[in-house]
């Protein structure tokens, strides 16, 4: 029994610190990614459907380069934000898309918390 209800206790907090991680709700604001992680960045991420106390609500991140475009679909009346990636942006449509500005360097591996190592590249514009 103590093992069963440890399982169950661990799936439980990953599905809690999940939810953290992609979605929070503050009245009728949505904060998108509040929790956003370091693996994330570059990735495409899509969440469909995720319950809300006032509805249902789907958003999904894709990249252009360092910037990542946001699309969502929330509950009518919501306003949806997403500090942790653009602390600038905020929006009151139900539904739409917009390309965010790039991630603050306290999220990129460059930034001032971890020096990057290796060889530089000489067009990095050339990579996407």
């Amino acid at each position: 029994r103590a093992r069963h209800a440890a399982r169950r206790t661990r799936r439980t907090d990953l599905l809690t610190e999940t939810r953290a991680a992609l979605v929070r709700e503050a009245g009728r604001t949505v904060e998108l990614f509040p929790g956003f992680r370091l693996e994330w960045l570059g990735q495409p991420v899509a969440v469909h459907d995720a319950p809300l106390r006032r509805g249902r609500c789907s958003f999904a991140l894709r990249w252009h380069g360092a910037r990542p475009a946001l699309l969502w679909d929330a509950p009518p009346g919501s306003t949806v934000r997403v500090p942790a990636l653009d602390a600038t942006f905020s929006s009151g449509a139900r539904a739409g898309e917009t390309l965010l500005a790039e991630p603050p360097t306290t999220l990129l591996a460059m930034g001032p918390r971890a020096p990057v190592g290796g060889a530089s590249v000489d067009a990095p514009e050339q990579f996407t």
